[in-house]
């Protein structure tokens, strides 16, 4: 289902950033560097007083799914694709930070987003029995990029730069060190942020 959330009265175009979430033992165990995170898009708006609260993210995920009325659709865990408008990144404690990789084009919308991304073929389950989050994301770079939503990058390089902001708020957290809100973001692209 297309996402419903709107930019209204904003002139500067929402940023589409590559967000990384840690996840919980496997941040820390896992000898596959890019499966010790959980990615996602993020669509972030330049401006405005609600910045964090007024973010949709788009991931492929393996969390229960569950229906109105409680039923849980993928007892198996099977992968889906989710959707959260009214995100605040800030308030999801997994949250470890984003690269920004373009900004949404004029005439564009969330909903042109959400249906782009529902497209891509959602991930199989290694033959190790492992998940692997990351080709979901990086097919989604790929696809933004095709569209010119995205900038053109090398996406290893992206993931690298994204493991290495990963690890760095990883270290600073379990170090008990305050972080600032710019130190989660980054821009990964040419253009001003």
């Amino acid at each position: 289902m297309p996402s419903s959330a709107t930019f209204t009265g904003m002139t500067n175009k929402p940023r589409i950033y590559l967000a990384l979430y840690h996840r919980a033992r496997h941040s820390f165990k896992e000898e596959n560097v890019l499966r010790r995170f959980h990615w996602a898009i993020l669509i972030r708006p330049k401006a405005s007083k609600r910045r964090n609260v007024d973010c949709s993210v788009f991931d492929a995920t393996t969390c229960f799914h569950f229906a109105p009325d409680g039923k849980v659709l993928n007892p198996n865990q099977e992968w889906w694709f989710r959707v959260r408008d009214h995100y605040d990144p800030l308030e999801d404690y997994r949250f470890l930070g984003a690269i920004m990789i373009g900004k949404l084009p004029e005439g564009k919308t969330i909903a042109d987003v959400d249906v782009l991304l529902e497209e891509i073929e959602l991930p199989q389950p290694c033959f190790d029995g492992t998940e692997d989050y990351t080709i979901w994301a990086a097919d989604a770079v790929r696809a933004l990029m095709e569209r010119k939503w995205a900038d053109k990058m090398n996406v290893p390089k992206l993931f690298r730069e994204c493991v290495m902001l990963g690890n760095g708020v990883l270290g600073a957290l379990s170090r008990d060190e305050p972080l600032r809100e710019g130190d989660r973001w980054r821009n990964f692209t040419t253009r001003e942020d």
